[in-house]
């Protein structure tokens, strides 16, 4: 039997994904948006996944391949989401590790940074002659770096440092701190400025930096942390800058030590998932005749189901071990809220009050800084200034020019008069301490019967 020949075959009869020149998700390389280099189809998938931030403006966001239902499912949901302009928050510059900021961001920030201290450094200059006149050289601006205790922390301030360096900038690492430790550094070391790469206010997956200027001076949004945002900075001089070490939380620890005086026995339980401040207190009550209890603060990427978490857990340490009152400190180790014997929580505007009162019998005319939110509540018994703003940088400013004696802000900061004024919990702490022990009467009676 003859076999007939089958017919010819030509590649036009075939589709342009089943010839040889097959599509770029069968060859199984990407190119995300704003990259130079291709990526495979597993790290596609990976990062799709991971919901990656491009993925949202990338034209293969649809190609999903078999990932699970549910995550397809979530990508369709972040696909409407608006990407974010900007990385500043109020108070600093944060972001989601390595998916929005990562080492290269870093090092942009802390050069921006730079920049800007160079700007505030005053020229000296030598006579070579009659008429003429050179600009000496000039020692670069010290800056504070430290970091918190997340785990990406400690990459993200070796690339801090490096472009400060770069930049000519004398770097002071002071290692694991707190905010207001830095800010002590950078007033107790008389330097430029400060830098802390930490996440704080933010879940576990999030960090960033925060800017602090010379005194002390904190940098937020509306403000000067609006600088940092400058790109393509030229460097200010071409000699690089060193680095030393400095144990900044040895005298900060000292000069804590003085507001705890004259207290008599009183047992607080502590809130807070700093480690550093943990520390500090355990120091602390190490000489004092009262008891610290610390109560394991709860970390999730939903800070404040987070929040209202470890202030139930801090409310039923107070009630069921008998505490004379309670505190639970946010992760910046600066915003703090107070608990009575019962575990109810005291009114911001209470605290103050009492503050103003122990202000009022160390100076003749104390003045008092507070927000828009309750100063129009305060009291007549007490002078009060008004600022309009709450952010740490305008309450921070507004004390230094009136050389007031104590601020309080309705975002659970106070600020106490000292070389700075010092937005720090553990000195807040104090505060309620020293109210308790001028009287027997209990805390609820104080604050909140006045």
């Amino acid at each position: 039997m003859a076999i007939e020949p089958s017919p010819s075959i030509k590649a036009d009869d075939f589709p342009a994904s089943e010839r040889g020149q097959p599509t770029a998700a069968m060859v199984g390389e990407y190119l995300c948006p704003g990259e130079v280099h291709p990526i495979s189809r597993a790290v596609h998938y990976a990062r799709l996944a991971a919901f990656f931030p491009k993925c949202r403006v990338c034209e293969h966001r649809r190609e999903t391949g078999s990932l699970p239902r549910q995550i397809v499912e979530r990508i369709d949901r972040t696909l409407h989401r608006v990407p974010r302009e900007s990385l500043l928050s109020g108070e600093g510059v944060r972001g989601a590790y390595l998916n929005e900021i990562g080492p290269r961001e870093i090092a942009r920030f802390a050069a921006a940074f730079a920049v800007q201290l160079w700007k505030q450094r005053p020229k000296r200059c030598s006579l070579d002659g009659a008429d003429s006149v050179r600009e000496a050289r000039r020692a670069g601006p010290a800056v504070v770096l430290g970091r918190d205790g997340r785990p990406s922390s400690p990459r993200l301030v070796v690339e801090a440092a490096a472009a400060l360096r770069s930049m000519g900038c004398r770097v002071i690492d002071v290692g694991i701190v707190s905010a207001p430790c830095v800010a002590f550094a950078v007033n107790h070391l008389s330097a430029a400025g400060g830098i802390l790469v930490t996440g704080s206010g933010c879940g576990p997956s999030m960090n960033g930096l925060d800017f602090w200027e010379a005194g002390a001076i904190p940098w937020s949004q509306p403000g000067r942390l609006q600088s940092v945002e400058a790109e393509n900075l030229p460097r200010p001089t071409r000699q690089g800058g060193d680095q030393r070490s400095f144990q900044a939380a040895v005298p900060y620890s000292a000069s804590l030590l003085k507001h705890f005086h004259a207290l008599r026995p009183l047992h607080i339980a502590v809130g807070c998932a700093s480690g550093f401040v943990r520390e500090q207190f355990e120091k602390i009550f190490e000489q004092l005749p009262g008891r610290v209890e610390f109560v394991s603060a709860s970390v999730a990427d939903d800070v404040d189901r987070s929040r209202a978490l470890t202030l139930e857990r801090t409310a039923c340490v107070v009630r069921d071990r008998g505490m004379h009152c309670g505190a639970v400190i946010d992760d910046d180790a600066q915003a703090c809220r107070f608990l009575d014997e019962s575990g109810r929580l005291m009114p911001i505007s209470a605290v103050a009050l009492q503050f103003a009162r122990i202000a009022r019998e160390e100076s003749e005319s104390p003045v008092v800084v507070l927000d828009d939110c309750f100063s129009a509540d305060w009291p007549g018994e007490a002078a009060h200034e008004r600022c309009s703003d709450s952010t740490r940088e305008a309450m921070t400013r507004h004390m230094a020019a009136t050389a007031a004696d104590l601020g309080a802000a309705s975002n659970d900061r106070y600020w106490i008069r000292d070389d700075y004024p010092v937005c720090d919990a553990i000195v807040t702490t104090a505060r309620i301490l020293q109210v308790l022990s001028r009287s027997d009467r209990p805390c609820s009676d104080l604050f909140l019967n006045g």
